[in-house]
């Protein structure tokens, strides 16, 4: 990262850091800050930026001036992007990720990127995502390629996902269940059974360990909602309209 500080020579050029800048009054504040923010040196700085402009404005109006900080010297910085970036249907947002999801040095960056372009909706981003799964040296990146296949629906990528509930990385086993977390809309019931046994075996493994319980716990939370509301569903579509004929039991 260079240590060359930005000269404002614009005079309507925001004076401030974003760590100390006031509330950007207008769209055009938010543009300004991001076009000098390019420029700060200190990368926590154009972290805050992008994070500042994103808090109070739509990013889908901000596009074109995100869109450089992909290619920020600092991961972080290129994460907090995709972040904000993420789930805005634009061609050539996608076309970033797709570059930073198989050819970034840094496998979070790398991660972030896959885990973004699940949102997205072409022929052929199965394949692509089976590729990054095979070919990616990072177990991070291969949990958020499943993650990003099961949220488009592909049943293959569900059994690999949850083997990774089974690592003895702690790490792994909270990247699986938040990624199964995010997934559960997609699962059919007897997977969300399946699944809950799964999750109470594992909590039962990890207890003392705060961060995997907090993840596996969430993870469980959200894997009882669904079956609610498969019940609930079900039972609103009964030929009883749903008159205490369910037999289902609430998690």
């Amino acid at each position: 990262m260079s240590d060359e500080q930005l000269e404002k020579t614009q005079h309507d050029a925001p004076s401030a850091s974003p760590a100390t800048a006031s509330a950007l009054g207008t769209l055009k504040d938010a543009q300004r800050l991001l076009q000098a923010a390019r420029h700060f040196a200190d990368a926590l700085e154009r972290y805050e930026a992008i994070e500042q402009v994103c808090t109070q404005f739509d990013c889908e109006a901000l596009v074109e001036y995100l869109l450089p900080f992909l290619n920020d010297p600092d991961p972080l910085v290129r994460v907090e992007t995709i972040d904000s970036l993420e789930g805005i249907p634009q061609p050539q947002i996608d076309v970033h990720l797709l570059g930073l999801a198989i050819a970034d040095d840094d496998w979070l960056v790398r991660g972030w990127a896959v885990m973004a372009l699940g949102s997205a909706d072409y022929p052929w981003l199965e394949s692509f995502l089976w590729k990054v799964y095979r070919r990616d040296s990072s177990h991070y990146v291969k949990i958020q390629a499943l993650g990003a296949l099961l949220a488009q629906g592909v049943d293959e990528a569900y059994p690999l996902l949850e083997k990774y509930l089974f690592s003895s990385h702690y790490l792994f086993v909270i990247n699986a269940a938040h990624a199964l977390a995010d997934s559960v809309d997609v699962l059919e019931r007897e997977t969300l059974e399946a699944l809950e046994g799964v999750l109470r075996e594992r909590l039962a493994h990890w207890r003392g360990v705060a961060s995997v319980v907090e993840a596996l716990e969430s993870c469980l939370e959200a894997v009882q909602r669904r079956k609610e509301e498969c019940a609930s569903q079900n039972s609103s579509t009964s030929p009883n309209g749903g008159s205490g004929a369910s037999s289902s039991t609430p998690a």
